[in-house]
């Protein structure tokens, strides 16, 4: 009885770090982990808001559009907001 004592316990600490090994979960993929903030779409915006109801969006009399910060930046070359920055 003794004597398989250890070939158990070597068996028990493997499946234990085999386990962590089977459940492991990739990290998630960059795309989810995009940034949306949201724009004024009008001649005269210049800025982007983290916050829908931020008081600079309030002020939108145009559209309201969700877009990625990297395009808000890029393509709509917006700066942010000055209530909150």
């Amino acid at each position: 009885m003794i004597a398989k004592l250890p070939k158990i316990a070597f068996i028990g600490v493997l499946f234990f770090f085999l386990s962590g090994f089977i459940s492991y979960k990739p990290s998630v993929p960059a795309k989810s982990q995009t940034t949306y903030v949201y724009i004024c779409v009008t001649e005269n915006s210049y800025a982007y808001h983290f916050d829908y109801y931020c008081r600079g969006l309030k002020q939108c009399k145009g559209e309201k559009r969700k877009v990625s910060l990297s395009d808000a930046k890029g393509k709509y070359k917006r700066k942010i907001c000055g209530y909150e920055d």
